[in-house]
């Protein structure tokens, strides 16, 4: 399995998050409730069946209007 790179989705999608998905904003570690409906993310994940595995999530700012 080879990571991939998820940027802009058409539609929601779903991922599983196990113990070793990495969650971070800049330079600081999260946990899986520090994420909220609307924050801007950029997921590694690997296929694996039909199931999206996270390996990493990065938080971002929004971006300014």
């Amino acid at each position: 399995m080879q990571w991939q790179r998820a940027l802009s989705l058409p539609k929601e999608k779903s991922f599983v998050v196990d113990e070793k998905t990495k969650i971070t904003k800049g330079k600081d570690t999260l946990s899986f409730a520090d994420l909220k409906a609307g924050m801007n993310v950029v997921i590694e994940y690997k296929k694996d069946g039909d199931k999206l595995i996270a390996g990493t999530i990065k938080v971002s700012a929004p971006k300014a209007k």
